[in-house]
């Protein structure tokens, strides 16, 4: 009973619309993009989206010791879930479906679009890009690509559905005024089961079995698709998305041990995957962050008279730097 009052004493918690307001997830993490949501009067209690934790306020102590510390989700021991990975059969039913329609997709179209003239990308490289990461074409959605997200040993966890604009080869987005979501991870779909449990890995992570290439690693799939021709040399892997796939918790970054590892954020996320590689770094892999994206960024904006700012709201990534450069001569480090 006494537990049950120790809760009850608890002020009502309600979230801040604000949340840039705070500048730091209890976590650790910066919060400049708004993940940590907290709660109105509290600078270190709320929810963070970004690490998946719940942060109540510290309760006085005649009060806490009752029920112990403060509660957060790390301390509640869950058993590790089995994967729901898409079986095979069903993969390559999928890819099958779509195989004529690699005329019709957007992000093909872009990648080899004329008007780019000498910087498109000729036939053979796009059809060796979509054999290597197994990329294919939406049925249910006309023009999409679909990324799949297949780990080391071949098991194929989730598949990314995303609509590329095909003049510009960036994703169309909502916040563009468009009203219809045009990017859905499909896996739960295609099993037929909404409670499935479709954990991702990297995204292009089976191009790392039987090697100890260097990786490169971006944030979005069209990204690392696109930079593979420019570096042969190496495996180009995605995130899915700034905090995607929780790359940077032990248990996932081992698979990165024993290799050279460059990272390539979008301009706006090129501060927090800094601090991103000091914490792989402690687990023994060897990281940098490349400053080749931002570098390029400052160079362009003041060419074109523009503020940095705006590239940093465009997402500016490594395919507005490298679609003024040829394959035959690209050399880059």
């Amino acid at each position: 009973m006494k537990e049950h009052q120790s809760f009850e004493s608890l002020p009502e918690l309600k979230f801040d619309k604000n949340r840039n307001r705070v500048n730091l997830c209890p976590c650790g993490k910066d919060n400049r993009d708004g993940k940590f949501v907290p709660y109105i009067g509290y600078e270190t209690a709320g929810y963070c989206h970004s690490c998946g934790e719940t942060f109540l306020p510290q309760r006085p102590i005649d009060q806490r010791t009752a029920i112990g510390p403060p509660f957060s989700r790390k301390q509640i021991s869950k058993p590790k879930s089995k994967i729901d990975f898409i079986p095979v059969e069903k993969f390559k039913s999928l890819l099958l479906a779509g195989k004529d329609l690699y005329g019709e997709n957007h992000f093909f179209h872009w990648l080899g679009d004329p008007k780019r003239g000498e910087y498109a990308f000729d036939t053979k490289t796009i059809n060796r890009l979509i054999d290597d990461y197994f990329l294919s074409n939406s049925i249910k959605y006309k023009g999409w690509v679909l990324f799949p997200y297949i780990d080391i040993s071949g098991n194929v966890r989730d598949i990314k559905a995303i609509d590329y604009n095909p003049d510009t080869g960036k994703r169309i987005s909502q916040k563009n005024g468009d009203t219809q979501n045009r990017c859905y991870f499909i896996g739960k779909e295609i099993l037929g089961n909404t409670n499935a449990n479709t954990e991702r890995s990297f995204f292009g992570e089976h191009l790392l079995r039987g090697n100890n290439k260097p990786v490169r690693i971006f944030e979005s799939e069209a990204a690392a698709v696109y930079a593979a021709p420019f570096f042969p040399e190496s495996i180009c892997v995605a995130t899915g998305g700034k905090n995607g796939y929780k790359w940077t918790e032990q248990t996932t970054s081992n698979i990165l041990q024993g290799r050279k590892v460059i990272l390539y954020p979008d301009i706006d996320g090129h501060e927090q995957w800094e601090q991103d590689a000091e914490k792989v770094r402690k687990y023994g892999i060897e990281v940098q962050v490349s400053q080749l994206l931002k570098n390029s960024a400052i160079k362009f904006a003041k060419e074109k008279g523009i503020e940095y700012s705006e590239l940093v709201k465009l997402k500016y990534d490594l395919r507005d730097f490298l679609q003024y450069h040829k394959l035959a001569d690209f050399q880059i480090k």
